[in-house]
């Protein structure tokens, strides 16, 4: 006749607790998707603040107009900065006092009225212009160099327009380099008399020559 045997103690004793070591696994399965959800609320969150960050996207076939359209392009019509403005354009300028003072004589022989007078070598050709600048597609942290009778700035480029003081020689020219592409292409804007253009689109390194006029 069969009959059941009884569980030793021992095994009767294991069935009734929970295995430690399942019970650890299990914690720490919980606590990786509780850090894993965290997680992508976090990131639901900051892209809900900040928005996503988009790049240039100009079509080869926009490049080449643009190309094609600075070529053309006599100058560029920029402001001149006024006597009274003088102070506050140096003062954005941020030369070191020798500088400063090298181009304030400059200006000064440039405008004073006795330069009518004075032997033509003698009369600065140096005048102090404002240009615009801003970038004309996306704003995703172009920035360029600016360079233009000796002084040189870096600009990063934003939707909004922003305006430098810039020294100009008797070259009438100012250098504009790509430094840093956010992304297609830096994407570069400036002020053209009451008007605006958009200049042919830098590669990093790459430097235009734009004439101006004032």
């Amino acid at each position: 006749m069969k009959h059941l045997e009884p569980l030793p103690k021992s095994a009767s004793q294991s069935l009734g607790k929970p295995k430690p070591a399942v019970s650890s696994s299990m914690s720490k399965f919980k606590l990786f998707m509780a850090g894993m959800l965290l997680v992508a609320g976090l990131g639901y969150g900051m892209t809900a603040i900040w928005g996503t960050v988009s790049s240039d996207s100009v079509s080869k076939a926009e490049q080449a107009t643009l190309v094609a359209e600075f070529a053309k392009l006599k100058s560029i019509d920029v402001e001149p900065v006024s006597v009274q403005d003088t102070d506050t354009a140096l003062d954005s300028m941020q030369l070191q006092p020798p500088q400063r003072q090298q181009l304030q004589t400059a200006l000064l022989n440039r405008s004073t009225p006795l330069a009518t007078a004075m032997p033509r070598s003698q009369v600065s050709e140096t005048g102090l212009v404002w240009i615009t600048l801003w970038d004309f597609a996306a704003a995703d942290g172009d920035v360029v160099h600016v360079s233009s009778a000796g002084f040189e700035m870096d600009i990063v480029l934003q939707k909004s327009q922003t305006r430098i003081a810039v020294p100009v020689d008797s070259s009438k020219t100012v250098k504009i380099s790509g430094v840093h592409d956010g992304g297609g292409g830096i994407t570069l804007g400036v002020k053209n008399g009451a008007g605006m253009v958009s200049l042919p689109v830098l590669q990093t390194a790459q430097t235009l020559t734009v004439p101006v006029s004032f």
